[in-house]
């Protein structure tokens, strides 16, 4: 059941374009900023947009092209959770779940059987009777994902699929999820804006800024490689683009970036928060990555606080909690950050 689609959609705040081929038992992970065009090609996807220029075809059947084909999304054996789950508000969980088997020509008894069993996988067997206004927003998020896939799609379409749990329920759906989907003989697509979900969950991502992709690869070659600062600061990277020349990168705003690598022309420069360090003023010896900034904001990440600051290359720091207090850190507070050079990795932009 492969997936080949190759499109344009233009509509009034942007035009995106989307290639991406995948094979059965693929999982692609779709990320990037919010309006880059993420959701508009689920929904091209799953048949509820027209194509504008281009095809897509599912398993060698043509599903849209711009010579007129359409197929409706009805017909497409398409699995699709929305970001706001359209649950049917009149059919309890088991009836909605039922609702695919039931589409397809199952008999009644035979999709609640298989709805009954989708809920279990998911947790919420217990909640088979209740209606969509009767469960949490983290039991509907079980029960439509329940529902996409006991409908047997080709093509699964997942739109923020822990977005509407707690951190242990993201966790427990997630860890359920990946086992699902590892023995899921169709491709799949999902759309988040959680690390998590897109290292767990993703065999590769596809990275889409402006309507366009930008990069392509497993998670590890995109955390360790990110192209844009949407990817990351969703892997926690400090990102500089400029163009490098003697050891030194030169961004757009005149900024240096000393460098251990030798490499020339337009790059990207990566390094952690952990990377950073902190001063209350200008320090000492000849530490030539130094700048002098402002504290945005604070907030605990594991044992370490992370710090936004304001800068010529605006920064992220991770620091103790001890840093914190004996630099006398606040918003708005006036730092010094610095970098080693032989903390950072470049790589050709």
């Amino acid at each position: 059941m492969s997936l080949v689609a190759h499109f344009t959609v233009a509509r009034p705040a942007l035009t995106t374009r989307f290639d991406l081929e995948a094979l059965p038992g693929d999982v692609v992970g779709l990320i990037g900023p919010n309006g880059a065009g993420k959701t508009t090609i689920l929904r091209v996807l799953a048949g509820l947009l027209p194509v504008t220029t281009g095809d897509i075809s599912l398993n060698g059947r043509v599903l849209a092209s711009a010579a007129g084909v359409h197929v409706p999304a009805h017909e497409r054996r398409t699995g699709f959770v929305f970001q706001d789950l359209l649950l049917f508000p009149h059919l309890s969980a088991l009836d909605n779940v039922a609702f695919g088997p039931r589409s397809r020509g199952s008999a009644r008894r035979d999709a609640r059987t298989s709805a009954l069993e989708w809920l279990t996988r998911l947790g919420v067997d217990h909640l088979a009777d209740r209606l969509p206004r009767q469960l949490s927003g983290g039991q509907a998020q079980r029960v439509a994902i329940a529902r996409a896939l006991a409908s047997d799609p080709a093509l699964l379409l997942l739109d923020e699929p822990t977005a509407a749990l707690d951190a242990t329920g993201a966790m427990s759906l997630r860890t359920q999820l990946r086992e699902h989907l590892d023995g899921f003989p169709g491709v799949t697509v999902l759309v988040t804006h959680t690390a998590l979900d897109a290292m767990v969950l993703a065999d590769r991502l596809v990275v889409v800024d402006a309507g366009t992709v930008v990069q392509t690869g497993t998670p590890a070659e995109v955390a360790a490689h990110p192209r844009t600062s949407h990817v990351a600061a969703l892997v926690g990277l400090n990102l500089v683009s400029g163009r490098a020349r003697g050891g030194i990168i030169t961004t757009g705003d005149n900024a240096a970036l000393v460098v251990s690598s030798r490499v020339s022309g337009d790059v990207f420069a990566a390094f952690a928060p952990a990377a950073v360090s902190l001063f209350d003023s200008r320090p000492g010896g000849s530490p030539r990555n130094a700048w002098p900034g402002e504290v945005v904001s604070l907030a605990p990440h594991g044992d370490a606080v992370r710090v936004q600051i304001r800068s010529v290359i605006p920064l992220i720091a991770d620091v103790t909690p001890t840093s914190i207090a004996g630099l006398d850190l606040r918003p708005g507070a006036p730092v010094w950050a610095s970098v080693k050079a032989t903390e950072i990795a470049v790589y050709p932009a």
